[in-house]
């Protein structure tokens, strides 16, 4: 089980220090998050902390809204991200050639964009079934992307 808590700074008093004091001119909010996982059945209790600054006011950067946050990137991490760097072994990828990093970054994102919509061959819905199903049918991915 996962518990989430987040708190921001309802005085400003913390916000004010690391503002003046360590030179973050436009910082508007500081906030922490603990995250505790609890395990039943190993029995053990994993805690982290992890603490963000915005340079957005007080009135928009609540807590609910560091929380929000937080969780959306993780949601993009996890469905994007660790796709590409698991799957299609982005971070491997030692290109020297000037530009054609971003150009294969921008292939690898349209390959996971096109077989998100894809009919999910033989009910499996992991990313890695899909991409070896469709290597061999290289015309059905044309369908999937209107090509």
């Amino acid at each position: 089980m996962t518990t989430r808590e987040t708190w921001v700074d309802p005085t400003g008093e913390t916000t004010a220090y690391i503002r003046d004091e360590l030179d973050f001119p436009s910082l508007g909010q500081v906030a922490m998050q603990r995250t505790t996982v609890k395990d039943e059945s190993k029995g053990t209790v994993e805690t982290e902390t992890h603490f963000f600054i915005t340079s957005l006011s007080v009135k928009i950067a609540t807590a609910e809204w560091f929380a929000k946050t937080v969780r959306a990137h993780w949601d993009i991490e996890n469905k994007l991200h660790h796709v590409k760097d698991r799957t299609l072994l982005e971070d491997a990828n030692r290109t020297r050639r000037p530009g054609l990093g971003a150009v294969l970054t921008l292939l690898r994102t349209a390959v996971v964009n096109v077989l998100r919509m894809a009919v999910k061959p033989r009910k499996t819905t992991s990313m890695a079934s899909r991409i070896r199903h469709y290597s061999f049918q290289p015309m059905s991915v044309m369908k999937l992307a209107g090509i």
